[in-house]
């Protein structure tokens, strides 16, 4: 199946092949007679689940447009992306590297993000509670109010740990919700608890839309010229990136 989503063409396929033919990409399916051909200036970025076959001609071509094609595992997990050149401006990205080395506004920052996180998570269950039976409805508002009463502890948060600790309770009380808020159809087993290794329907589709979420916040950070690896909440993993330079530690 080949689907353009919003300038984003998205192939799971096993088997197509996709190549350059001038300023346009040529898709062919396996075992499809014909072939289907998309304008290059329509396409903002190709996304591919498992085994298919990209030209040496149309990556660079992609490259060099910046115009970003990402690879997925078939069950939605990001595993590469390809970039061109590297964009905006190197005194952004400093003062996001100097920005995440003082631990007033890194921590300021990350206050933030989970308030913002918990918020979203909140309205979600609300909206989901509209349409639900009186008991599970009952259940979905109770978290929601949890979640509520943990929006003002964001605040007070003194330490990047204790706002870990919030997130991760949150993270608890939504997806506990959640039990009531998916509907079991027939041959779907009801929605229990959230794994990141899934082997449930519900799960699975989780995890591949948190895997399309993930590409395009990625690309979103760096159309702006920030650094995606910096993180304001979880920090830097000392195995996957060196330390900060020296200039930057005087911050800490």
């Amino acid at each position: 199946m080949t689907t353009e989503l919003l300038n984003t063409v998205y192939v799971q396929t096993q088997g197509t092949d996709l190549r350059l033919d001038q300023d346009s990409l040529r898709i062919h399916l396996p075992d499809t007679p014909g072939r289907k051909t998309l304008p290059l200036r329509r396409l903002d970025a190709i996304v591919v689940y498992g085994h298919i076959n990209l030209s040496t001609d149309l990556l660079t071509r992609c490259a060099q447009d910046g115009r970003t094609v990402t690879w997925m595992t078939r069950g939605g997990r990001f595993q590469a992306r390809l970039e061109g050149r590297v964009r905006g401006n190197v005194l952004l990205r400093h003062q996001q590297h100097c920005a995440h080395a003082d631990p007033d506004r890194r921590l300021d920052i990350a206050r933030s993000a989970v308030a913002g996180k918990i918020r979203n998570s909140r309205w979600i269950l609300l909206r989901a509670a509209r349409d639900a039976q009186p008991a599970p409805q009952a259940r979905i508002r109770e978290a929601a109010a949890k979640l509520a009463e943990g929006l003002p502890e964001t605040k007070n948060a003194d330490t990047l740990d204790t706002l870990m600790g919030i997130e991760g309770n949150a993270a608890r009380t939504y997806f506990g919700a959640l039990r009531d808020v998916h509907r079991p159809a027939d041959g779907i087993p009801a929605f229990t608890h959230r794994n990141r290794r899934p082997t449930d329907p519900v799960n699975a589709l989780l995890s591949f839309a948190y895997g399309l979420l993930r590409n395009l916040v990625h690309g979103a950070i760096e159309q702006i010229g920030f650094d995606p690896y910096i993180g304001f909440l979880h920090g830097l993993a000392s195995r996957q990136v060196s330390p900060l330079p020296s200039c930057l530690q005087r911050h800490r």
